[in-house]
């Protein structure tokens, strides 16, 4: 991935999530990291709730985290919760799990692309400790409504482009100014460096192409030529 200099790192929020596959319900919370105590902590959210409190069963489908794997976390689950059955997707295929899904859209329709102030500025956006049904494709909650990714048209791309290449504005300028994420700057920038290369360069292979072309045809007539001279010059022999 290329980073540009302005880019600056203002930390990192572990954002974590129960999804009830049946009920199309989203248990989410954020956390400063993950781990043992974050992971339960969810748990602890969810299985304090009806229908989880009292149900005979519940089965509770994970990834290989370190934080939820092993029958070390096979046993610490089901001494606090003894209606718990803990489930655990094959290794390195955690995208089994259904709730992957929901994190994907999460990514793709709330963060994308992840341009934020702080960490606090990325909390409010996410569903942090809130309960609901969500529909996976159509996600919203309460004062917040997740917008469409935006296109943009071959002749604003270039524009855009043109005003990295003059220089004269950062990147940060340019992206505030067109609304813009500066890596989307950043990449139209490197395209258009990337295709004048390959309009020069096409340039000056279609020039040598041409080159040789005449080449062949002037070999061609000095042939024609040479048999004519030795032609003629066999009947004059004669």
């Amino acid at each position: 991935m290329r980073v540009e200099h302005e880019y600056q790192r203002r930390g990192a929020v572990a954002y974590l999530a129960a999804w009830d596959v049946r009920r199309a319900k989203i248990f989410g919370r954020c956390e400063h990291t993950t781990g043992i105590a974050p992971f339960e902590r969810l748990v602890s959210q969810v299985m304090a709730q009806e229908p989880y409190r009292c149900a005979p069963r519940v089965f509770w489908i994970m990834d290989n985290g370190s934080s939820h794997r092993g029958q070390s976390s096979h046993r610490r689950l089901t001494a606090k919760w003894p209606n718990i059955i803990p489930l655990h997707t094959p290794v390195h295929a955690s995208w089994l799990n259904q709730v992957e899904i929901y994190f994907s859209v999460i990514q793709r329709k709330v963060l994308s692309p992840n341009d934020f102030e702080s960490t606090a500025e990325v909390t409010e956006v996410v569903p942090e400790k809130r309960t609901g049904c969500y529909g996976v494709f159509h996600l919203k909650k309460e004062g917040y409504a997740m917008s469409t990714r935006r296109r943009f048209s071959g002749e604003f791309k270039a524009k855009v482009a043109l005003e990295a290449l003059r220089g004269d504005k950062t990147i940060q300028e340019i992206a505030a100014r067109h609304k813009i994420h500066p890596n989307q700057v950043s990449t139209w920038k490197q395209r258009a460096v990337e295709g004048m290369k390959e309009v020069f360069t096409k340039g000056a292979e279609r020039g040598r192409g041409e080159h040789e072309a005449e080449i062949r045809d002037l070999h061609a007539k000095i042939g024609e030529l040479t048999v004519e001279r030795d032609f003629l010059a066999k009947g004059l022999k004669w």
